[in-house]
């Protein structure tokens, strides 16, 4: 963990980081030996220009003023390389040797809503998966680093109203209900079972007796987490410290 400054990022605002981001990655491309092989995520917007509409989000278009498609410039810079949207088009690679997918307009999906995704969207596993059948034909061995859900230890400026309550056993499910080491449900006070997860504020607020969650799927993802009062209609607050 590491405290953050209160407001970071005064001089470069965050869409503009992304730009350079992504220019920087396709940049380097070839300047050293004969690149990178494999570069799976999202942020597809921030490397097209705004000329061009996103594949998957019609109404979206680029978010390049530059002019430069760096798409096309990623694919161009090897005779050999292929660039990918969607997990059709991942399974379907074959010998590539250097691939470009861009799997999001945005951020990636939550795993929860991975497979409502319009254009389909793979998983962390199925990345790492096609990645390593791409690397391991170097017969010189090959360096993979694979990065999920990191960025918000050193990035987020402060804390949310989130909590986790009692002593769930190790493992449990962070959207399930709370058990106590075996098959048990823990309960409160109230002799009614909670969620690993809750909140203080929030739009799923209980007024008088909570409800009982025993035969409540809180895995959906439909199903929001208990809090304690209704302070927003559609998300809990940020918190007052830090991270």
């Amino acid at each position: 963990m590491a405290a953050m400054p209160g407001r970071p990022m005064l001089l470069l605002p965050f869409v503009l980081l992304l730009l350079i981001e992504a220019q920087q990655l396709v940049d380097f491309q070839g300047s050293v030996g004969d690149g990178i092989e494999v570069v799976y995520g999202g942020g597809r917007l921030a490397f097209l220009p705004n000329t061009t509409k996103d594949p998957e989000h019609v109404n979206s278009t680029g978010e390049r003023y530059d002019g430069r498609n760096l798409v096309q410039e990623w694919t161009e810079k090897q005779p050999d390389s292929k660039y990918i949207w969607n997990k059709k088009q991942m399974a379907e690679l074959g010998n590539a040797k250097h691939v470009l997918g861009l799997f999001e307009s945005s951020n990636m999906q939550y795993d929860a809503h991975r497979e409502a995704d319009v254009g389909g969207e793979p998983s962390i596993t199925e990345m790492v998966e096609s990645a390593i059948k791409i690397l391991k034909n170097n017969n010189k061995g090959f360096f993979l680093m694979v990065e999920e859900e990191t960025l918000i230890i050193v990035t987020a400026d402060h804390g949310h109203t989130m909590t986790m309550a009692g002593y769930p056993e190790r493992g449990n499910p962070i959207l399930g209900l709370a058990k106590d080491g075996g098959k048990l449900l823990l309960s409160a006070n109230d002799k009614l079972p909670f969620t690993t997860l809750g909140y203080m504020n929030g739009p799923s607020a209980f007024f008088g007796k909570r409800k009982n969650l025993t035969s409540t799927d809180t895995l959906s993802a439909k199903f929001q987490q208990q809090s304690l009062y209704n302070g927003n209609d559609e998300y809990e607050s940020h918190g007052g410290q830090d991270v």
